[in-house]
C-alpha cells in the first residue's frame, strides 16, 4: 500500500504535510510547519545529522534518509505507549458514572486521552482541546462542548456525591475543565478509582 505520490524532489515542508496529512488518517492529531511536524505535543524534526532516531530535550530528530512510509512508522512507534493508555481513560470515565450509550462519551474519552498526551490542551480548552477532539471526531466543536457538559450533567444527576467524592476538596457540581484535568491526573499518575 502506497501513502504517499512519489514526486521528484519532496521539500521537506511537503514531507511534513504528507505526514501530518498520513497520521491524521490514523487518528493522530498533527501540526505541520516549515521546520518541524508536531503530533500529540511531540516535536519531530528531520534532518541529514542523524542515521537513526536521536531524542533531544525539546524534540525527537529523524533520519532525511528514511521514505516517508518509514518515517510515519517511525513516529506511530513512537507515540504507541502513550495510545495505550486509552482503555485505562475509557474505565475512569465509566467509573465517574457515565453511560457509554451517550455521545458525550466518546468525545470525553478523546478529550482526557489528548491531554494526557499534550497537557497544554488543558489551557483553555474551548480553544484548544474541544477543537482537537471535533476534528477528530468530524464534527463541531460547540457539539463537543455541549455533549461533554451533557454526560457530566447526567452522570451528576445520577450519584451526585460519588462524582463530586472523587475530588479532593469541596464543590457543588464539577465543570468539564474540573472533570478532564482530573482524569488526567489521574491516567498519568496511575490512579485509580474506588
Amino acid at each position: 500500500m502506497v501513502l504517499f505520490e512519489e514526486k521528484e524532489k519532496t521539500s521537506s515542508e511537503d514531507t511534513y504535510e504528507l505526514l501530518a496529512s498520513a497520521l491524521e488518517k490514523h487518528g493522530y492529531h498533527t501540526v505541520a510547519s516549515n521546520d518541524r511536524l508536531t503530533v500529540e505535543g511531540f516535536r519531530f524534526t528531520i534532518t541529514n545529522s542523524v542515521n537513526q532516531i536521536d531524542i533531544l530535550e525539546d524534540r525527537i530528530l529523524l533520519p532525511a534518509a528514511a521514505s516517508q512510509d518509514t518515517l510515519k512508522g517511525m513516529i506511530m512507534g513512537i507515540l504507541s505507549p502513550k495510545l495505550s493508555s486509552k482503555p485505562a481513560i475509557a474505565n475512569f470515565v465509566r467509573k465517574m458514572g457515565v453511560r457509554t450509550s451517550l455521545k458525550g462519551y466518546r468525545f470525553l474519552v478523546t478529550a482526557i486521552s489528548l491531554a494526557a498526551q499534550d497537557v497544554s490542551l488543558l489551557n483553555n480548552m474551548t480553544y484548544t482541546l474541544y477543537p482537537a477532539v471535533a476534528k477528530v471526531h468530524g464534527v463541531d466543536q460547540r457539539c463537543v462542548e455541549r455533549n461533554i457538559r451533557n454526560v457530566i450533567e447526567t452522570a451528576y444527576q445520577n450519584n451526585p456525591e460519588h462524582l463530586c467524592s472523587l475530588f479532593h476538596y469541596r464543590l457543588s457540581k464539577p465543570y468539564p475543565s474540573e472533570i478532564i484535568t482530573l482524569a488526567v491526573d489521574s491516567v498519568l499518575n496511575r490512579i485509580t478509582l474506588s
